[in-house]
């Protein structure tokens, strides 16, 4: 129960385990005791994991702990404390680029709109009048701004002569209109808050006595707002800060992730550093080819040991590598292979639910494998395509709970009005004098009236208002034998099922949406198709990587750098395809093409990658 600690834990080395039985230790031995300990991880998944563990370990005592992401502890807090910087307690999250791209085009088009009218000085009329314009350069410009705010860095940080003026001036447009809007997006979760506590060190030091115990699970992929939030939380000095990671697994860069954080940390708290090496997950084939790739990584912590296998499987053969013609022909072969396992295991469901998965280094890879499981009729799920809400009524439902909330919310507004089918301008000419809840409800009473009536029952208990709605949908046409929008209530109620469990005595309806749009759903139905990235934390029996080929894993233009002495982007590739070959707990299939297809339609010849070379699987002699 003692720190400052730094625990390197490899795949499949229990790290799980490890931060939940010392969060159990410290609470069994602190009975009666008012401090709490506060552990940060980076999905609710693990967030749910870890309560759920702790929970069993030590009961009613578990309330003395908030488990949760960085951005749910960020939501908390500026919940709490947002006034201090002038920020609305209610405020809403929205989770979806595209909501929060149309909001800054609005924004930027009544900008010009005013200035066209003599409202505003002329600034963007002149580059912006032309409406293509605007709706092709603002998504780039906005996730650009969400990277600045990840990185700490607000419009009126930019470097004077780097960036166009437009480009400043409209990310100014776009606080602002997130500000008006009562939104925030995500990376505002983690910039306010710093602003927060840097500007407040009084929240800070209270928060320090609150939590005398601070545990970071997947420390490696903090990013530069995660990075200081922790020193900001921490102080100068902290005795008990614990940190769970393994920069071997680092592969959110793109997220401004760096190894440099991690050795920071390590070094800012003059961290003892312990290593878990044992993995209770993969065969021993496997970790060796891992351990064999990973070494030609430089961005390492020293005197780290090969990860060890705990599995008693030296017989059997766990690792098949494969070459084919191209990819409509390795498609072929994974998808036959997978039939195989299906009948040879005899699965209840025959779809292979988390005992099956195919990795790819990029989406378009997995085209022709998507391509044949459709044809034989394999169930298959991809988690970085999967929405919240499959159905149109439970997305709609969802938006109206929003607008109830936040009633002049223009983009969720403008959602509403076209699942209900009505012009957005002409509706809003003709009730210009009531909110948009108020206009939603009106329209939503010509198209169903019974919807309409429970959902204005906001007065009511969270969960029976639900229920309520969930009971008039299901009775309604749109959702009766609808097996898709059951799915959706089931996931929305368990859900809620798990805000509840964190917080016990709410009935804010405000509080849970933005628990809602803080929770992903990954899971699904059948064989998963993965990215290495969405790979993460996932672990399968049978493992397929495809398409290991020079230029597409590593991407070429990793590749490229590399070659002028550039080799950081590698290094990730390298990393990525680690983490993709430690997912195995049985069998390990890889594969590589001769000639790939591009996307004008034609076949390039392609060389293996070189991580089958790093991993001794193909050696050049032979090849």
């Amino acid at each position: 129960d003692k720190g400052p600690l730094l625990v390197l834990a490899g795949p499949g080395a229990g790290k799980t385990k490890v931060l939940t039985t010392r969060i159990a230790y410290i609470l069994n031995k602190t009975k009666g005791e008012k401090f709490k300990i506060l552990a940060l991880t980076f999905t609710n998944k693990a967030a749910k994991e870890m309560r759920e563990r702790v929970e069993e370990l030590v009961g009613e005592e578990v309330k003395r702990t908030y488990i949760g992401t960085f951005h749910s502890f960020c939501h908390e807090l500026l919940r709490s404390y947002g006034e201090y910087i002038d920020l609305n307690s209610d405020f809403m999250i929205y989770d979806n680029h595209d909501d929060l791209i149309t909001l800054l085009i609005e924004a930027v088009k009544r900008r010009v709109q005013d200035e066209i009218e003599g409202k505003e000085p002329p600034f963007l009329i002149e580059k912006y009048e032309n409406v293509r314009v605007i709706e092709n350069t603002i998504p780039g410009f906005y996730y650009a701004y969400t990277k600045f705010k990840n990185k700490l860095i607000g419009p009126d940080d930019l470097p004077p002569d780097r960036y166009s003026e437009d480009f400043k001036f409209i990310f100014k447009l776009y606080q602002q209109a997130l500000k008006e809007a009562n939104v925030l997006d995500f990376s505002d979760l983690l910039f306010y808050t710093h602003r927060l506590l840097r500007g407040n060190s009084f929240i800070a030091n209270h928060l320090r006595t609150i939590y005398r115990h601070v545990l970071i699970d997947e420390g490696q992929d903090t990013n530069k707002a995660q990075f200081e939030l922790i020193k900001l939380l921490c102080g100068k000095s902290y005795p008990h800060l614990f940190i769970v990671a393994d920069e071997d697994q680092l592969i959110f860069e793109w997220n401004d992730a760096k190894f440099e954080y991690l050795v920071e940390l390590k070094n800012y708290y003059q961290m003892k550093v312990i290593q878990l090496y044992e993995s209770f997950r993969c065969p021993s084939q496997v970790l060796e080819v891992a351990n064999s790739l990973i070494g030609h990584n430089s961005l390492r912590i020293s005197g780290k040991k090969p990860i060890v296998s705990q599995k008693d499987n030296k017989r059997e053969e766990v690792i098949e590598p494969n070459s084919f013609k191209n990819q409509i022909d390795e498609a072929a072969f994974v998808i036959n292979k997978i039939n195989e396992l299906l009948d040879k295991f005899n699965w209840e469901d025959k779809s292979g639910n988390n005992k099956v998965c195919i990795i790819a280094r990029n989406r378009y890879v997995i085209t022709e494998v998507i391509k044949k499981l459709e044809e034989r009729g394999i169930p298959y799920y991809v988690p970085m395509l999967q929405e919240k809400f499959v159905t149109k009524d439970m997305n709609f439902v969802v938006n109206m709970l929003k607008l109830s909330q936040n009633e002049n919310d223009r983009v969720t507004f403008y959602k509403i009005c076209e699942y209900l089918e009505i012009d957005y301008e002409e509706i809003l000419s003709e009730y210009s004098n009531k909110s948009l809840f108020e206009i939603a409800i009106e329209a939503l009473k010509n198209k169903n009236t019974e919807l309409a009536k429970a959902i204005e029952k906001k007065e009511m208990q969270m969960r029976e208002y639900f229920d309520e709605i969930f009971n008039t949908i299901l009775e309604t046409k749109h959702g009766e034998g609808n097996e898709e929008i059951v799915d959706d209530i089931k996931f929305f109620k368990d859900v809620y099922r798990d805000f509840k469990n964190a917080h016990p005595l709410s009935e804010d309806l405000g509080e849970f949406l933005n628990y809602l749009a803080l929770t992903s759903r990954k899971e699904g139905k059948g064989i998963a198709i993965l990215t290495g990235h969405a790979s993460k934390g996932l672990e399968f029996e049978y493992v397929f990587i495809i398409s290991l080929n020079q230029g597409i894993w590593p991407d070429y233009r990793a590749v490229n750098r590399a070659k002028r002495g550039e080799k950081r982007e590698l290094e990730e590739e390298r990393r990525n395809c680690f983490v993709a070959i430690t997912r195995t707990k049985k069998k390990l299939f890889l594969s590589y093409v001769e000639f790939k297809m591009t996307r004008s339609g034609n076949l390039q010849p392609v060389e293996p990658s070189q991580f089958l070379y790093e991993m001794g699987l193909l050696s050049k002699e032979n090849n």
